[in-house]
Parts: C-alpha cells; structure tokens; sequence
C-alpha cells in the first residue's frame, strides 16, 4: 500500500525526469557557435575571424544553414563542411561541423544573427568591430585591393559590357578568399571570357601576385 509520502516522492521524482527530459531535448536542438581567433567580442576593420558551427547528427553534414542573413554585415570567404562520428561505450555519437572565416564590411557593433540548421538554432551574437587609425588603413590598402577596367562607360541595352578584373596582393598576405565571385546581375547575360590567370608585377615599385579575368555582360534592361 502507498503511503502520502511515497506517492509525493514518486510525483518529485517524476517532474525532476521530464525536467530532465526537457532540458536533453532543449540542448540536442541547440546550435553551438564558436568564434576563433577574435578577443573580447572585439576586432579591428579588415581582421578575420573563424565562425565554427556544429551540431549532432546521425547522418553526414544534412541540409546546410541559410547564410544569407550574415552577408549584411560580413563578407564570407572560405567555408568547409565535416562530419566526425565517436563510438562510447557502444554508443555511436556524430557532429557535423561548418566552418567560416568572416571579414566585417563596416566598423560598429555588428550582429551575427541566430541561424538555423537541420532544426538546430544558435543564439546571435555582437562583434565590436573598432576603426583603424589612418596609416593603418594606408597600409593595409597596399597589401591587396582590386581594380577594374569596364568599356564602354555609358553602354546601351543589349550591348556588350566589358569588364576586367585585376586582384593584386603581396606575397606572404594572407586571405580569407582570393578571387571574389562575380556578382549575380538581375536582367544581365554574364558570359566569362577569361577565367582567372596568375602572374607576378611590380606596381608602384611594390611586387605582387595578381589574378586577373574578364567577363562580358549583356544588360536587358536600362
């Protein structure tokens, strides 16, 4: 026969295990965020950091996140995807990770939005992205910069648009991403004429590695 305070003991232990239970189902949902190579929540302009999200799975990397809301405040460069799976005590356990390096395009307090992946969402998180002074600036503008070559100027409907690229970066420069995608025009062909070509130049009396291609853009509408 039960007694008052059993049946009290059962009805605690009872909400301690779906306590529990919410708890394990509220941190298998949940999408870790990692942040490499920044300290404080603070980097200067033109510094990148390494965005690392992971989660458990059973089953490879899934369906990969949206990262379209990041790219209003940052420029994506290198991304990669893995899979690791460890056995415990018979037990198999796997994570899927995406890694990210991320440059921010302006100076203030930026926002890494809450992302979602395969049910999984992260919290967001602020970066202090503090100015450079001038002659920092000055400086870094020579290690790498792009420039572009389009003709002709005032093209009209239908016609061809030339464009060149040219990408200089000293040697020994680190990058999050060398040649940038071209940009995907809305009522534009983009054919590419030439694909990327490495070389080595001196500009300024400064050498540097430079990749160069050439597109032509057809406009649709004015």
């Amino acid at each position: 026969m039960k007694t008052k305070e059993s049946s009290h003991s059962m009805r605690v232990l009872l909400t301690c295990l779906l306590t529990l239970a919410c708890v394990v189902t509220a941190s298998a949902n949940k999408l870790s965020v990692q942040l490499h190579g920044i300290a404080d929540n603070q980097i200067f302009e033109d510094e990148t950091v390494t965005l690392e999200l992971s989660i458990p799975s059973s089953h490879s990397t899934g369906t990969p996140p949206d990262l379209s809301m990041l790219e209003t405040d940052f420029h994506i460069g290198s991304r990669h995807t893995s899979y690791e799976m460890v056995t415990i005590n018979g037990q198999f356990s796997g994570t899927a990770k995406l890694t990210l390096s991320l440059t921010p395009k302006r100076s203030g307090t930026l926002r890494i939005p809450a992302l979602s992946w395969d049910g999984n969402t992260s919290e967001a998180i602020e970066v202090q992205v503090l100015p450079l002074p001038e002659a920092e600036k000055q400086m870094r503008s020579q290690l790498a910069f792009m420039e572009y070559d389009i003709e002709p100027e005032s093209p009209y409907v239908n016609s061809a648009i030339y464009i060149e690229r040219r990408f200089y970066y000293q040697p020994g420069v680190q990058l999050a991403s060398f040649m940038p995608d071209f940009p995907n025009l809305e009522n534009a062909i983009e054919v590419v004429i030439r694909e990327a070509t490495s070389s080595s130049v001196i500009k300024d009396g400064i050498r540097y590695n430079l990749l160069n291609d050439r597109y032509v853009v057809f406009p649709e509408k004015s």
